[in-house]
């Protein structure tokens, strides 16, 4: 029981991964496109894109999920 809710934490927390990796790098062109028309600031972007990756990153696996 603990070896699957510990592989279902692993299975969720590499798809967030995935999911905020995509989004960092879409958010990173978008960044760099929006700097060149001098519509946005890419720190605005990056800093957007840093925090997501550190939240999914979380040692939790999940959010709102809590391990022991």
């Amino acid at each position: 029981m603990l070896a699957d809710k510990r592989t279902t934490l692993a299975r969720t927390r590499t798809i967030t991964l995935i999911i905020a990796a995509t989004v960092w790098l879409t958010l990173s062109a978008g960044a760099m496109i929006s700097a060149a028309e001098g519509s946005a600031s890419l720190a605005t972007y990056m800093r957007f894109a840093v925090s997501m990756i550190s939240i999914a990153g979380d040692e939790s696996g999940a959010p709102g999920v809590r391990t022991q």
